[in-house]
């Protein structure tokens, strides 16, 4: 069943990678005896990136599945193609872009203010670790929305009688 397939493990890696790595990011955490810290938080980048390509995919599977009559039609996902146009997923995807380029840089101006010598690793890994989780959620979000504005296309093709809600 796709609906536990995707999105409900997705949503829980979504939510445990984004809690604990916002519980953890100020400057680690000890649960314990064990001592979280940037090791952890990369980890918990990694969840919410593959939380979130299984909650997308779980969004094509569910498009693809009604268009090729696998499923029946689905108001939820009729509003979902509806509302998720191309272009919002662009800006979306470039407004994180730019977030994470953002984070980099600064990253890159502590370095810089050091003569580009040694940092102290953890540091620049609080900083570092999140900028290239939003570089990556980006360009996840530009890519996935190229593919949903192309399944959309066929979607109001098939369903074109509910466009105007």
């Amino acid at each position: 069943s796709p609906r536990w397939l995707f999105p409900y493990p997705g949503t829980a890696l979504m939510a445990a990678g984004l809690g604990l790595g916002a519980w953890i990011l100020p400057g680690g955490a000890r649960i314990g005896g064990v001592d979280l810290d940037v090791h952890t938080l990369l980890y918990c980048a990694a969840a919410v990136v593959v939380g979130f390509q299984l909650a997308m995919f779980s969004v094509f599977s569910k498009v693809v599945a009604v268009l090729t009559g696998m499923h029946p039609f689905s108001p939820r996902a009729d509003q979902i193609v509806r509302t998720l146009h191309l272009e919002r997923g662009l800006a979306a995807g470039a407004t994180l872009i730019a977030l994470g380029l953002t984070g980099s840089l600064a990253a890159t101006l502590r370095w810089a203010g050091s003569s580009f010598g040694d940092l102290d690793p953890v540091q620049v890994m609080r900083l570092v670790i999140p900028s290239v989780l939003l570089l990556l959620l980006g360009g996840q979000v530009v890519s996935w929305s190229f593919h949903l504005g192309l399944l959309r296309l066929q979607w109001l093709r098939t369903f074109p009688a509910r466009e105007a809600r």
